[in-house]
């Protein structure tokens, strides 16, 4: 069991680094699509695309890095009067809600994808 855990949290810092380098990707698209309009008054529509399907990949990938790593934003209104099992159920539950929108989203998206 504690191979498989290792191999995951392999997987998801890979995705992490993947989410890192796709985040710079944006920055630079963006960068680059609001010079373009600036300076040339153009504004290539496939670049406006391009970073509009980068958003989904860093939200989805970041959501695994940032829970692993725990920098997830969380209001600790009631999550610090909790006991440690208590916190253990709250994180299994988070976990678990996060793991079936990603699928939901997935399965969702495909029909999308057969479409284009």
């Amino acid at each position: 069991m504690l191979y498989v855990i290792h191999f995951l949290e392999g997987i998801i810092e890979r995705l992490g680094v993947i989410a890192r380098y796709s985040l710079l990707a944006l920055v630079l698209l963006v960068a680059g699509n609001v010079l373009l309009r600036y300076f040339f008054s153009i504004s290539p529509v496939p670049l406006q695309e391009f970073e509009w399907h980068l958003i989904s990949p860093i939200a989805l990938l970041g959501i695994s890095y940032a829970l692993k790593h725990r920098a997830d934003v969380r209001v600790d209104v009631f999550y610090d009067r909790f006991s440690l099992k208590g916190r253990a159920l709250v994180d299994l539950i988070g976990a678990l809600m996060t793991i079936a929108i990603g699928a939901a989203i997935a399965w969702l998206g495909l029909s999308y994808t057969e479409q284009s």
